[in-house]
């Protein structure tokens, strides 16, 4: 999964359980930041305002409707599909992803944020939702949704993460240069001891990498040495 959707994910895990109050009031922290000050009556519905708010938390605003605010299911829908970022199939973690109750899927009720997609539906995590009233409940809950309420999804632009050339990152780890012959006092006797026994060479010009990982070859290579040494008891 993308770092910054695993973010988005474990931001807004962090709220779950989180409820208006009181209830069916649309009175909730979520919706007081938005509008600046605590507000409650039907006007005031909250699953946009809760995803919002996730982004800002996480650090994340300008991937959320250009950096804007909206508490609109359609107007998130324009714009994902204006930008080339709305898809009605192959769902990931971290989308944003729209429902209609009726099973036309034509107009966007409720959202959320996809935490898991199964095999023919999706698990996740929404505001103001209830096991009795799915986009007016009032809650923040993860969900399990059908593939058939689904209108489609918003794909936040995530930024790619980096690959990890495991092989470079051994070589770099592993890696004698520039290391010198200091190794921490509470050694210092050991490495005398071994260096003058012969079984650690270092890499000839001084670089030892005493604080560095050691690689099976390299295990290999002091081994080798120490039956040479033993040989030469004989």
């Amino acid at each position: 999964m993308n770092s910054q959707a695993a973010k988005i994910i474990a931001t807004a895990r962090g709220h779950l359980g989180t409820r208006e109050s009181p209830p069916h009031s649309n009175n909730v922290r979520f919706n007081t930041a938005y509008y600046g000050r605590a507000v409650s009556g039907p006007a005031f519905p909250w699953c946009v305002v809760f995803v919002w708010y996730v982004f800002r938390e996480a650090g994340l605003s300008h991937l959320f409707f250009g950096g804007e605010r909206t508490a609109s299911c359609g107007a998130l829908v324009t714009f994902a599909r204006r930008h080339g970022l709305f898809r009605t199939s192959g769902f990931e973690s971290g989308d944003l992803v729209f429902f209609d109750w009726s099973g036309r899927r034509t107009t966007a009720q409720h959202m959320g944020i996809i935490t898991e997609v199964r095999q023919s539906a999706v698990v996740s995590i929404e505001g103001n939702t209830s096991i009795g009233n799915d986009s007016d409940g009032g809650e923040v809950m993860e969900r399990t949704r059908s593939f058939q309420s689904i209108v489609g999804a918003y794909r936040p632009e995530y930024e790619e993460d980096e690959e990890v050339d495991i092989d470079q990152l051994r070589r770099e780890l592993t890696a004698l240069s520039g290391t010198g012959n200091d190794s921490s006092g509470w050694a210092t006797g050991a490495v005398e001891k071994l260096t003058d026994m012969g079984l650690f060479n270092g890499d000839g010009q001084g670089n030892f990498g005493w604080g560095q990982l050691v690689t099976r070859e390299a295990l290999a290579q002091v081994l080798y040495n120490l039956l040479a040494a033993l040989e030469k008891r004989e």
